[in-house]
């Protein structure tokens, strides 16, 4: 088992996907809840297209999550 002071680019990779993927949920989260303050349906719209528009990057954020992972856990043991 490697030490941790050791980490690669992959595990700086899998650090940054992680965070990304927490700003963005959170982007997401802070425009429903604007969206449920406001209450209207132009609100409700926006919100929808903030959802469908970051849903992709989600995806593709948490299957480069994956894949980095596995390549931390590899170079760790």
């Amino acid at each position: 088992m490697r030490d941790l002071r050791d980490l690669n680019a992959v595990a700086l990779a899998s650090v940054a996907t992680v965070v990304a993927l927490v700003a963005l949920v959170a982007g997401v989260g802070a425009i429903g809840l604007w969206a449920g303050y406001v209450n209207t349906w132009r609100s409700f719209f926006i919100m929808e297209q903030v959802v469908a528009t970051v849903t992709p990057v989600v995806l593709a954020l948490a299957a480069a999550l994956v894949v980095s992972g596995i390549g931390t856990i590899a170079y760790l043991d």
